[in-house]
């Protein structure tokens, strides 16, 4: 099989979809498979041309889905809707992280009609085909013989005596594994040693300019800026800071 794999497009739909012809991705092609590492949605403004588009993968059976941390805060901002504190969510990270942008894009709501109904918000944006049908088809990570795809690393605990050290992923809980989705797994694979015996954790979640950097690439994480794959022993991040640089990474793996 030969995996096209990106992660965190955040709604540039435009952006992901050329990076993936650009890589030869045939979704017609019965060998190929798009691996999308989290983070859909949020701060793009193609938020249905993204829904659209994943969902088409999901019916031809193309697409592996992995959640991410932005997945979480919708979830956490429809429940947050039905406590009707509109002032509050206007002006809090669900705001800030441009989650309710992509509530109003795809509800075709505005502004105007959460602050006339919050709880009616909440419904619409609960029964988008992106809540509805996309976030339950994600899983926590997927593996293949010499990969583990993930959004931000796999869970860990601090050991008192060794420090940082990967857990069994394989019975890690569902709650160890939303902790882990907010992981920069950069740092804990090149500066802790995270990493997985015989097998390179695929991540995304945290810009790939900090690793270019962490390992004496490039000088500074924005202004010599260096958004490509980054790679590293046991790791492979992808997150190329869309809203920023402008750009999605899409490595091909067979494996």
């Amino acid at each position: 099989m030969k995996y096209f794999v990106t992660a965190d497009p955040h709604g540039f739909y435009t952006l992901m979809h050329n990076a993936l012809l650009e890589k030869g991705f045939d979704e017609d092609n019965p060998e190929h498979k798009l691996i999308v590492c989290g983070d859909l949605m949020d701060r793009g403004k193609e938020a249905r041309k993204m829904q659209e588009y994943i969902l088409s993968l999901i019916k031809k059976e193309k697409v592996i889905l992995i959640r991410g941390n932005h997945e979480d805060l919708m979830l956490e901002m429809i429940d947050f809707m039905d406590f009707e504190d509109v002032f509050s969510l206007v002006y809090s990270h669900h705001a800030s992280n441009k989650t309710l942008d992509t509530a109003f894009q795809l509800t075709g709501k505005t502004l105007s009609d959460l602050y006339t109904d919050a709880s009616a918000m909440a419904r619409a944006t609960a029964a988008t085909p992106f809540v509805r049908e996309i976030i339950p088809k994600m899983i926590n990570y997927y593996e293949t013989e010499h990969y583990i795809f993930v959004h931000g690393c796999v869970p860990c605990e601090v050991d008192p005596k060794y420090g940082y050290r990967a857990k069994d992923y394989k019975t890690a809980t569902d709650h160890e594994w939303a902790q882990a989705r907010w992981e920069n797994g950069i740092s804990l694979a090149v500066e802790h040693g995270v990493t997985i015996p015989g097998k390179t954790i695929v991540c995304g979640h945290w810009h790939t300019s900090f690793g270019h950097k962490l390992v004496g690439n490039i000088k500074n994480e924005y202004g010599t800026e260096d958004f490509s794959p980054f790679y590293a022993d046991g790791i492979i991040a992808l997150d190329a800071c869309t809203a920023y640089s402008k750009q999605v990474n899409c490595i091909v793996i067979e494996d």
